[in-house]
């Protein structure tokens, strides 16, 4: 028989519940953090965010889109229906990116500082 005796075993746990405890606060900051860039960095005023929180996951979701929401008007007049074949997939109106590399840069950094701030090895 074989028997295995590890020394400071305690320590270590210690260390990985402190550990353990920092990645979970950083579960709820991570959101704060993405609307804190929209409002700062991308000048919304109602950032629109989907956080969706499980016990070991969280995911935060935020809609870009390339115009304003009150840029889409009726039409007065409908022109008549013409029958065409059906597209699949969403209409490309340019190859553009809709977020900007600046803003993208703003947002990586934003989130290295956090990560750095919020998980150190105790």
């Amino acid at each position: 028989m074989f028997e295995i005796r590890i020394e400071g075993i305690d320590q270590l746990l210690g260390k990985l519940e402190k550990y353990r405890a920092q990645v979970t606060d950083l579960h709820a900051s991570m959101p704060q953090e993405l609307e804190s860039w929209q409002r700062e960095d991308m000048k919304r005023q109602y950032p629109n965010m989907q956080v969706h929180a499980t016990s070991d996951q969280t995911v935060a979701a935020t809609s870009i889109r390339p115009r304003s929401r009150a840029d889409v008007r009726q039409r007065r007049h409908q022109a008549p229906k013409q029958h065409r074949l059906k597209q699949t997939g969403p209409v490309v109106r340019s190859n553009r990116p809709i977020l900007r590399a600046s803003l993208l840069d703003q947002l990586i950094e934003r989130m290295k500082k956090l990560l750095a701030g919020a998980t150190k090895w105790p």
